[in-house]
């Protein structure tokens, strides 16, 4: 039982979540992974023990040979398929002892919310400049 060390389905896709079909390693869930070294090294460890089946805490159950590769692959290439692109956790961890937390990453700004931000500080600016627009009294035609 490896928890989410690593799971065989695509967490952060809710199809994939919902679905489960076919089962591969892939990297633990980005959403829970505070500390990614930490979390290759648990693979890592787990990968050594060349397991003959692995149930994971998302997604079926996997066996034989084709774990043991997938784990291996996975270990591989970590920097290029585990870590996520960007994200609070990607290049620090966050740290903690024996009383909780001790200090976290600072936050990073979602791009798609500063975009969706933008667009309605816009559209908002945009309403105000329409509703503030001087209008014509007279038209051409009517001899004023």
């Amino acid at each position: 039982l490896v928890g989410d060390a690593f799971v065989t389905t695509k967490q952060e896709s809710a199809l994939g979540a919902i679905f489960q079909s076919a089962s591969h390693v892939r990297r633990p869930p980005a959403y829970y992974t505070s500390d990614w070294e930490a979390a290759r090294e648990s693979v890592k460890a787990l990968a050594q023990l060349e397991p003959a089946i692995a149930a994971t805490g998302h997604g079926r159950p996997m066996f034989g040979n084709r774990l043991r590769h997938e784990l291996n692959v996975l270990l591989r290439d970590w920097d290029q398929v585990a870590l996520p692109a960007r994200g609070r956790y990607r290049n620090q961890p966050a740290i903690t002892d024996e009383r909780g937390v001790v200090s976290l990453p600072p936050p990073i700004a979602d791009p798609q919310l500063v975009t969706l931000a933008g667009i309605g500080v816009a559209a908002c600016l945009g309403l105000m400049i329409l509703r503030n627009l001087p209008t014509s009294q007279s038209y051409a035609g009517d001899g004023e």
